[in-house]
């Protein structure tokens, strides 16, 4: 086969409508004639719901199948509800199966002695803790899974973190007059569990960002490739790793550890490859650009096109001496209130053949406006 991680994606809405549930019904009929249709040639890996929070929150039907996560934020536009697919082409030498290890489903990509594992909607459903015992057991749901596939947090390639009101504080304990950032309160979770499995550098590619409900949820790509895949991380020039962030970026007096992250992720075979490329926004250095929504997508966009520049590929060790670089799923945060549509118009005009998905949702910092991420391929000439 030519490419094990040749991912694919669908956004599927209903007609505008007033009422949850018919988008609902509609959107999930809409799915199945995809998936029904396409059987043949394509397999689904992973449902991908976005919704505008409701009182009641039983349409949450998992389809066993098929791996899925729910995701409180709200899409851009008229609907309440958006779903992204992930897919793949169906190949004669792939096995694929779909498992769940303590209510989290995940679904395993083989191909000889390559293996992919979809992780998605790792979480704790008792939204009463706090974020740091939510976050504890989000991570803990992922080593299990991870481990039931031999497999180790240093083959987590990419990581998405949702953290409900990401950037509020709350209380651990009513004697506890400290205030706790819940983003870094998940950033110190996240180190121990990193610290712990022993993983200290080439961090996978991540993003954080907020919910409106769901406490903490992770979604996650891991692999274990053979020798003729390589697994690099990609630092951009005109950023500070965020790993390395001063102690001054950190919220809170028990802050100890930055965002560990690497700004991208590339695997890449003989004559081609795949990136990921982390939630990215205006920042440069370590330090938030000022400005409004037309001016940090910009940079973000900037930010977004050094970390992929050819220069900074070669930089990073890759050895295709000649190579073009295709966009193919870009995903834009919106901070509420702003407008998305130019969000969505702006990343379409920019990376015209990418499927490009946008969400309203708070970032990391009260500063930032949006947030952009992205996935490419690598494409030998």
């Amino acid at each position: 086969m030519s490419c094990l991680f040749d991912f694919k994606y669908i956004s599927i809405k209903a007609a505008v409508s007033d009422d949850f549930h018919e988008e609902l019904r509609e959107i999930s009929m809409k799915a199945d004639s995809f998936i029904e249709d396409n059987q043949h040639l394509y397999i689904a890996l992973q449902l991908i719901w976005f919704f505008e929070p409701q009182k009641d929150n039983n349409w949450q039907n998992s389809k066993k199948s098929i791996t899925q996560t729910f995701i409180a934020q709200s899409p851009v536009g008229d609907s309440q509800i958006e779903l992204i697919i992930r897919y793949i082409k169906k190949e004669d030498q792939l096995i694929v199966r779909f498992e769940e290890a303590n209510g989290s489903q995940y679904s395993c990509i083989s191909s000889g002695d390559n293996c992919w594992v979809i992780i998605g909607g790792v979480g704790c459903l008792e939204e009463s803790l706090g974020i740091s015992k939510q976050a504890s057991c989000a991570f803990s749901d992922l080593h299990l899974v991870l481990k039931r596939e031999n497999l180790g947090f240093e083959h987590l390639v990419r990581q998405w973190n949702y953290i409900e009101n990401i950037v509020g504080f709350s209380h651990r304990d009513n004697r506890d007059n400290r205030r706790y950032q819940h983003y870094q309160e998940f950033n110190e979770i996240r180190a121990d569990w990193y610290s712990e499995s022993g993983l200290t550098h080439d961090f996978p590619a991540a993003t954080g960002i907020g919910t409106k409900g769901g406490g903490v949820i992770i979604d996650g790509i891991a692999a274990r490739l053979d020798s003729s895949y390589k697994v690099l991380s990609l630092r951009n020039p005109e950023q500070e790793d965020a790993h390395s962030y001063s102690r001054a970026k950190l919220i809170g007096n028990q802050a100890s550890s930055a965002p560990l992250f690497e700004r991208g992720k590339m695997i890449v075979g003989t004559d081609e490859g795949y990136i990921w490329v982390s939630g990215t926004a205006a920042i440069r250095g370590e330090d938030s650009v000022s400005g409004n929504i037309v001016d940090q997508i910009r940079v973000t966009c900037e930010n977004i096109d050094e970390l992929i520049s050819t220069d900074n590929l070669h930089k990073a060790g890759i050895t295709i001496s000649e190579f073009v670089i295709k966009p193919v799923y870009l995903r834009a945060y919106v901070k509420p209130g702003l407008d998305g549509l130019f969000v969505e118009g702006f990343l379409q005009q920019r990376y015209p053949d990418a499927l490009v998905h946008v969400l309203y949702a708070d970032i990391c910092r009260d500063e930032l406006l949006v947030e952009v991420e992205g996935e490419f391929r690598v494409v030998g000439q």
